[in-house]
């Protein structure tokens, strides 16, 4: 399943680089990521993401993590936000419905 999101964030990725009319590496400035990292993104080099690098992709473009992660029931989303929590290893972050 892990494979259909990150082919996902590759697509999305493609589109903005499109949008942006600019390279992966200029997109990678923007998003204060490597190029190496988002290079391999693009290209689906990598199995997994780090969190990190979603949030900086998604705070610095057009996708957003409904995008990715193809959330389409508003009322399920909400739902889920309730009982959703992402982790760095050290710290949790408790996702919420801003207006």
């Amino acid at each position: 399943m892990l494979e259909k999101y990150l082919n996902k964030l590759s697509a999305l990725i493609m589109e903005e680089m499109s949008k942006r009319n600019c390279t992966s590496k200029e997109l990678s400035i923007i998003c204060d990521i490597s190029e190496r990292e988002m290079s391999a993104i693009k290209n689906r080099e990598r199995n997994d993401v780090r969190l990190s690098v979603i949030v900086k992709i998604c705070e610095n473009t057009s996708i957003s993590y409904s995008d990715i992660f193809e959330i389409e029931d508003k009322e399920i989303f909400e739902q889920g936000l309730k009982k959703c929590f992402l982790s760095n290893g050290k710290e949790k972050f408790y996702l919420r419905k801003v207006h």
